[in-house]
């Protein structure tokens, strides 16, 4: 290996700290919250101004179908339409002879989500109903003498470390890694997210007669949408850690 490419790994071993989650190429995130989609599939809503929005579709229950790729940015008066960029580039485009649903009412008003999304955090998101649902079960051995992952938040010294218990739904959840996300465009319908995790096909499919609540399943959920994050913010990760709230100094 040359000296060059040797300097390149070290310059994205450095980029990449502090590490927030498991991925390499990260953006701290929070969630801003919901708007209602009417049947015809449009929304029409305020946004906050100068900060890079993403989009995710939802189902029903709140879970991902597709997450938008890029981020994008309104400023103070600006209103903002998806037409454009989702038609063809070499073709014009027109508004059509009647107009969408949500245009007909006044723009909503964002729905902010439960605690831990906003700013993000998993120990305030998922610690709580893994705690609540999984720990006791998860402490006891199995028959054939195996530990079942160790899902308690554990002890670690390091300020940059994540809890046990997040170390060990590693191989169970969905994150973007640098590696895979320069190479996928887009995202597919159904196949990011908590939808394409280990975790969640198996709490849908039935985990040894667990019921989770709606509120515990979408907390679960949401953590599995957003990145699999573990911090909200790349700075005070030891008062994060603690389950102290830590807004992002950009915010």
């Amino acid at each position: 290996m040359n000296k060059q490419a040797i300097t390149g790994m070290a310059a994205l071993a450095t980029l990449y700290q502090p590490k927030i989650g498991f991925g390499d190429q990260k953006s701290a995130r929070m969630v801003l919250g919901t708007v209602p989609v009417e049947q015809d599939g449009s929304a029409y809503f305020k946004l906050p101004v100068d900060k890079p929005i993403c989009f995710q579709a939802l189902d029903a229950d709140g879970v991902a179908v597709q997450s938008m790729r890029s981020a994008t940015y309104v400023h103070p008066g600006e209103s903002l339409t998806c037409l454009g960029c989702h038609n063809s580039p070499t073709n014009g485009y027109r508004m059509g002879n009647t107009s969408a649903t949500a245009l007909r009412r006044a723009p909503s008003v964002i729905k902010p989500d439960v605690d831990g999304s906003k700013p993000f955090s998993f120990p305030i998101l998922v610690q709580p109903v893994l705690d609540k649902n999984c720990v006791a079960c998860h402490t006891k051995s199995k028959a054939d003498g195996k530990k079942c992952p160790d899902l308690t938040q554990g002890a670690q010294a390091n300020n940059g470390d994540f809890f046990t218990s997040y170390n060990a739904l590693r191989d169970f959840t969905f994150f973007w890694d640098n590696a895979g996300f320069d190479n996928v465009p887009d995202s597919k319908p159904g196949q990011i997210g908590a939808r394409n995790s280990r975790l969640y096909q198996m709490l849908v499919k039935g985990h040894h007669g667990l019921k989770l609540s709606k509120e515990d399943m979408h907390r679960l959920t949401l953590w599995l949408d957003c990145n699999s994050d573990f911090y909200g913010a790349y700075e005070k990760l030891a008062e994060q850690k603690e389950g102290k709230v830590v807004w992002p100094a950009l915010e």
